[in-house]
């Protein structure tokens, strides 16, 4: 049973890596695309995932104090559904679970790196105008 909703536009097949299945969307246009991401903590969970080949659930609590446990833990699972990130539990106790980013995933440190060169070269002080700069 299915327990995430992706729009009828998006085609969903199970991946399998390990030895655990999971969905894998593939947005058929950039809208889902632009959807998935926006979603109000994916960004910043994403960021922090790409400096770090895998990270812990409390590893991403603690880079994120103002996040609480149960948004991150629902927008991990909602991140790992649309194929973002995987997941893998170790079979030990206590459990044990690791994320990392999806292999489609990765290729957003580029788009972060654009946007913080970006962001640097229209950096102004607030007291400036927007259309200060040409």
């Amino acid at each position: 049973m299915n327990r995430f909703n992706i729009d009828s536009a998006a085609k969903i097949t199970y991946v399998t890596e390990n030895i655990y299945e999971y969905p894998q969307v593939t947005f058929a246009d950039e809208d889902l695309c632009l959807k998935a991401l926006s979603r109000k903590w994916a960004l910043p969970i994403l960021k922090n995932m790409i400096a770090r080949e895998t990270v812990r659930f409390n590893e991403l609590k603690k880079l994120m104090p103002n996040i609480t446990s149960t948004v991150l833990s629902d927008t991990l699972l909602k991140l790992e559904h649309e194929g973002l990130i995987s997941k893998k539990v170790y079979p030990e106790i206590p459990p044990r679970v690791e994320y990392r980013l999806a292999g489609r995933s990765r290729e957003l440190k580029k788009i972060f790196e654009d946007l913080v060169e970006w962001t640097q070269h229209w950096k102004f002080s607030s007291t400036s105008s927007a259309g200060s700069r040409s």
